[in-house]
């Protein structure tokens, strides 16, 4: 339950403190779990980060995997900005879209954040789209 968001998280370090990003600026990784633990500590991140910006943090691209937690893809949204979340379900774990399981709770959850219609659009589909056409 709680050492797949930290282990996801120590590879994001690993990752930007390899440099990756800077060596690397068009570099596309998704990460999942709304980034794992990098939104809601973003304020140590920033005063330790001194020898990598946290910039490099907001490269990832995260997924709205968080089981309904609306106020945790708020602290995603806060981080990443809508440009880089895109819909994701932790399937095959979540449950499908038409029962009251993961799948649907997620869509819930984002449906009730606090943003623009244009930005749960993005969020949605839409940074989906724009991000793997460009891979084809």
């Amino acid at each position: 339950m709680f050492s797949w968001p930290y282990e996801s998280s120590l590879f994001m370090l690993d990752i930007v403190e390899a440099g990756m990003f800077a060596e690397f600026p068009d570099l596309k990784i998704i990460i999942h779990h709304a980034g794992g633990m990098v939104p809601h500590y973003r304020e140590r991140v920033r005063t330790i980060m001194e020898k990598h910006d946290e910039k490099y943090f907001k490269c990832f691209y995260t997924d709205t995997a968080l089981y309904g937690n609306t106020p945790g893809l708020m602290s995603a949204f806060d981080f990443y900005g809508a440009d880089h979340m895109m819909f994701g379900t932790d399937a095959p774990l979540g449950a499908p879209v038409n029962s009251n399981g993961d799948t649907f709770n997620t869509i819930l959850a984002v449906e009730k954040m606090n943003i623009s219609d244009d930005d749960k659009e993005k969020i949605f589909y839409r940074n989906a789209v724009d991000l793997f056409g460009k891979l084809i």
